[in-house]
Formats: structure tokens, sequence, C-alpha cells
């Protein structure tokens, strides 16, 4: 109870609304989301963000391969991704 307590403290939401089926309804005016994901990730499986790619009809997912949970945040891939992302968005 504490633990829930905390998050909603945190997030300025109830405990019952900080789940992917509430989130991907309020984001139908979202064009596009990327989520990159390590499957090395022992923090937050990869399954997780396969799961939450489901929940977003506008979802793409990229799964990388041996990144960790914090090194991918610093790996050369991820800003490759973000570089062609960024370029792709800047195209239109």
């Amino acid at each position: 109870a504490k633990v829930v307590k905390l998050v909603e403290s945190d997030a300025s939401q109830e405990i019952g609304e900080l789940n992917m089926n509430y989130f991907a309804n309020k984001m139908d005016h979202v064009k596009e989301i990327v989520i990159v994901h390590s499957a090395a990730d022992k923090i937050i499986p990869i399954e997780s963000a396969r799961y939450t790619q489901s929940q977003f009809s506008q979802a793409r997912l990229i799964e990388l391969e041996r990144l960790g949970h914090y090194s991918i945040l610093w790996s050369d891939e991820l800003n490759s991704i973000l570089k062609q992302e960024i370029s792709l968005e800047q195209s239109f």
C-alpha cells in the first residue's frame, strides 16, 4: 500500500491509470512511436517492450542485442537510430 501511494504521488495519477491500455487510448493523436529496447536488458525484460508496442497501433519496436538497461543509453546503436529517426522526421 505504501508503494502504491508513493507511485501515485510521484506520477500524480492513480495506479489504475498507469497501464498501457490507459495510455494507448490517450495517444491516438500521436502519429508514430518508436520504442528501442535491448533483448539483453536484465532490469526491464524485452517482453515488456513487446507488450508496450502491442498496445499502440502506431508503435514500432527496434530490438537491439547485447546492451544492458543503462549501456543502451550511450550506445552507438541508439545514437544511430536517433539520428536516422530525427532525419526521417525532418524530411517530411
